[in-house]
């Protein structure tokens, strides 16, 4: 087969989630050379010029100028010291654009019919804004799922200024369900978004000397800056520490993993530490901190009302589903070794994320009650 055919038959295979280690091996090779980079692109460009018209212009615009971009970027290495970052951004780019496409097909069809095979009448909507404040003198407070944050400031109120409770003090505790999400503005102006089943435990009113608070789950923080007073995380053993920055913190099971967005954090476990630069990610396991180069975007993709799932493995993936829409899923042991790509809304209903991951992988997903049984296709 000649050459250009041959990617070409590549391409199709990958956009269709139809490939193997050995063809991503050749994907990397291709776009490590000038020629075969640009028939990729121009592939690209095809398959974007096939969306409706009516799917938003803009939108697709923004891709095809940055999948230019990757491309001309990294099919153009200047030094051999950099063909490690040339695959990395490669595989980032072809994650991006073949399930960017998927998002963009999937999110505007309208026939309900299409998911006929998994829709059930008890149906599964996304999370919400569900949170519980608990206070120090015993007060357990039910917080509004029509407002989305609180603010700690004095008097503890609604962001937009309704009361809830007056003058508290000593320390307080936001805390949501599997479903639920809240935000918090603390008492010296740093944003905290909780994602779904997690929890921080803070001062009601910051005292002079330090600011200390404890968090388990997921949040994501935009720490105010504050001279002379750092800001200190302790969550399961770990201990993040900062003076002003944007970082996000997930300790749900037995991950303990720091993904700094900006400013500069010092991760410690009491044996060791690391300072941080924006883009990393610090996972503390068995005992080490290991630090990787990362996007850290979709570490904070959740906050944006998104899920963005890059080369994650099933397995995970399903973890976070079952927080974010409170349900179950029993799976085969075999997808322990599965990864997957896929990027899509948040806040859409649970059957039609599940059509969307029949779409790119072999299994389909079976809702019985609040449990999603997962088998392959072929059964």
């Amino acid at each position: 087969m000649e050459k250009n055919e041959y990617i070409k038959s590549l391409f199709t295979s990958y956009i269709h989630g139809e490939y193997t280690k050995e063809d991503l091996d050749k994907i990397l090779t291709y776009l490590g050379h000038k020629e075969e980079g640009e028939l990729w692109m121009e592939l690209l460009q095809q398959q974007l010029s096939k969306l409706e018209p009516e799917e938003d212009s803009e939108r697709i615009t923004r891709i095809q100028h940055r999948v230019t971009q990757y491309l001309e970027v990294y099919t153009k290495p200047k030094r051999p010291s950099r063909i490690y970052w040339i695959a990395a951004a490669s595989v980032l780019l072809l994650a991006f654009t073949s399930y960017y496409l998927l998002q963009i097909r999937t999110a505007t069809r309208s026939d309900r019919d299409t998911f006929a095979a998994i829709t059930t009448p008890q149906e599964f909507s996304a999370g919400n804004n569900r949170a519980t404040l608990s206070l120090s003198d015993g007060q357990i407070l039910t917080l509004s799922d029509q407002k989305e944050a609180i603010l700690m400031s004095g008097n503890i109120s609604y962001s937009d200024g309704v009361p809830i409770a007056e003058t508290p003090r000593g320390t307080a505790m936001l805390s949501t369900p599997r479903g639920g999400q809240y935000q918090v503005v603390l008492s010296d102006g740093t944003k905290v978004w909780l994602n779904a089943d997690s929890y921080i435990r803070y001062p009601v009113t910051f005292d002079r000397n330090s600011r200390n608070v404890e968090i388990e789950g997921e949040a994501y923080l935009e720490v105010a800056k504050v001279k002379g007073k750092p800001f200190r995380v302790n969550s399961k053993g770990q201990t993040i520490e900062v003076l002003g920055t944007h970082f996000n913190v997930r300790t749900y099971d037995n991950l303990k993993q720091t993904t700094l967005v900006e400013g500069s954090v010092r991760v410690t476990d009491g044996k060791s530490s690391v300072v941080l630069r924006p883009q990393q990610q610090a996972t503390l396991h068995e005992g080490k901190i290991q630090v990787l180069e990362v996007d850290a975007e979709e570490s904070i993709a959740w906050t944006k009302n998104s899920l963005y799932f890059n080369e994650i493995p099933l397995v995970e993936v399903f973890k976070q589903l079952e927080r974010w829409y409170d349900v179950e899923f029993e799976y085969p042991r075999e997808l322990s070794n599965k990864v997957i790509y896929l990027s899509t809304n948040r806040d859409q209903n649970l059957s039609i994320l599940l059509y969307n991951l029949k779409e790119i992988t072999d299994y389909t997903y079976t809702i019985k009650g609040r449990r999603i049984t997962v088998s392959r296709e072929d059964k």
